[in-house]
């Protein structure tokens, strides 16, 4: 016997997991951070869609602060993990948020590239743009170019090596 769903009322949200997608190389190279937010952007898919009646995949309107909410976090982080999804293939800005004339904020719209896409009724099959991310070849970002930080990053340490010489180093710092 199958569950009663005409009296059920579900309130809570669920986002399909899809094990071959964990096991691209491009979601391996993601960090955790974009990893949920790209759960969060699975789910806005969804529940929008539902309750739009229609898939509204390349309208998902998102923005980093939003997002940042939504995740508990600073909103440079969001902006970080939507320019590496973008860069990894996982999500495309299809329509880049603005100030409006007046003052009414309009977020960036979303595509997500691993499912399928609605458009004039007709659907599109999703582009898998992730399974031909290679590692030194990221896609190119769109949105919030400016979050992702330039040099070395915070655990690296050759912004501590001398620069003329190229064997070990030791830094001796200044009293």
């Amino acid at each position: 016997m199958g569950r009663d769903t005409k009296n059920e009322t579900r309130e809570t949200q669920f986002a399909k997991w899809v094990k071959w997608e964990t096991e691209l190389p491009a979601w391996k190279a993601l960090s955790g951070n974009a990893k949920a937010a790209y759960m969060h952007f699975k789910i806005r898919c969804r529940t929008e869609g539902k309750r739009l009646k229609y898939n509204n995949n390349g309208k998902v309107a998102l923005s980093s602060r939003t997002l940042a909410a939504e995740m508990g976090c600073n909103p440079r982080t969001a902006m970080t993990a939507m320019a590496a999804l973008q860069a990894k293939g996982w999500i495309v800005c299809m329509k880049r948020g603005h100030l409006g004339v007046h003052g009414q904020a309009a977020a960036p719209e979303w595509r997500l590239t691993m499912l399928a896409t609605e458009t004039n009724g007709k659907s599109r099959l999703p582009t898998y743009e992730p399974k031909y991310w290679e590692h030194g070849h990221d896609y190119p970002i769109r949105e919030y170019k400016s979050s992702q930080k330039s040099g070395p990053s915070r655990g690296d340490a050759s912004r501590f090596r001398a620069k003329d010489n190229h064997g070990p180093t030791i830094v001796r710092l200044k009293r």
